[in-house]
């Protein structure tokens, strides 16, 4: 658990316990959150909110609107008062996520899966002198180092596709599709939306950043979304940039986040503490 003093933005965030062993369930959210409030509490540190991740058994315990959390069976108006806000940087890594699993989107990273074990075998290291990385599941930043690994060796991709080394013509013909879809509609399109969520995420993560910034981030987020979509003659990516604005707008709106962190800009006295 970490503590923050938003009227003192200058100040570390303070870590003020570490769990060890523990279960992750609805209960042992539930406990720990209450002992710790508590115990704040009886130190004079008064919480307003608290910030955490998507988790299910999280929200469960302390979203202040789920009927099971703290704040609704509690009678102690310390408990009581508390609101919960997502973790903004979860909850847009959670939009590319949900983008990324749309079928049109899913099968651009199909091509860029293939692509990256086309570009990996031996003889191709030698070509590009750097080898491109490979998609991490796990870790979905990856696809904008890959995107970017592609900008910087575009030339030499381009001279692959038109020059082929003999000893990699039949390679090249076998996934000229690909790679054409790759250099020209993947990585022009792709790291424009990819490279501008992965700077969202750069800026919530900070320190500085209060919890009402968000929602001007993410209107900056939508214009320059729909900027994309109004420019772009192509009807592929017009649809997939489209279906990355209801990704926007699912993660934001459905949570009622975009309502909480106005209320929070509105009328929380920011010189309280907020436990993360």
């Amino acid at each position: 658990m970490v503590i923050i003093n938003p009227d003192r933005p200058k100040l570390k965030p303070l870590l003020f316990k570490a769990m060890r062993n523990f279960q992750g369930t609805y209960i042992s959210y539930y406990n720990a959150t209450n002992e710790i409030i508590q115990e704040l509490h009886d130190r004079g540190v008064i919480i307003v909110s608290i910030v955490s991740d998507n988790l299910k058994a999280q929200v469960k315990a302390i979203d202040h609107r789920n009927e099971n959390s703290i704040m609704r069976n509690s009678n102690n108006i310390i408990l009581s008062g508390i609101i919960r806000i997502p973790c903004q940087c979860h909850c847009i890594q959670l939009s590319f996520s949900d983008f990324s699993k749309n079928r049109l989107v899913s099968s651009m990273f199909e091509v860029i899966k293939d692509i990256t074990k086309v570009l990996r075998i031996k003889i191709m290291k030698k070509i590009f002198r750097s080898l491109i990385p490979t998609i991490n599941p796990t870790r979905w930043t990856n696809i904008k180092d890959i995107l970017s690994w592609g900008i910087n060796n575009r030339m030499i991709l381009f001279s692959v596709l038109t020059t082929p080394n003999p000893k990699i013509r039949k390679i090249i013909e076998q996934e000229r599709d690909k790679l054409c879809t790759f250099l020209f509609s993947i990585i022009p399109n792709l790291y424009l939306i990819s490279n501008h969520v992965l700077k969202q995420v750069q800026i919530f993560e900070t320190n500085d950043c209060k919890a009402f910034i968000c929602i001007f981030f993410y209107e900056m987020l939508m214009q320059y979304s729909m900027k994309l979509l109004k420019y772009d003659n192509d009807l592929l990516w017009q649809k997939i940039h489209e279906v990355f604005i209801d990704s926007i707008q699912f993660r934001l709106f459905s949570t009622s986040n975009y309502e909480l962190l106005v209320c929070l800009y509105s009328n929380i006295n920011m010189n309280k503490a907020i436990l993360l």
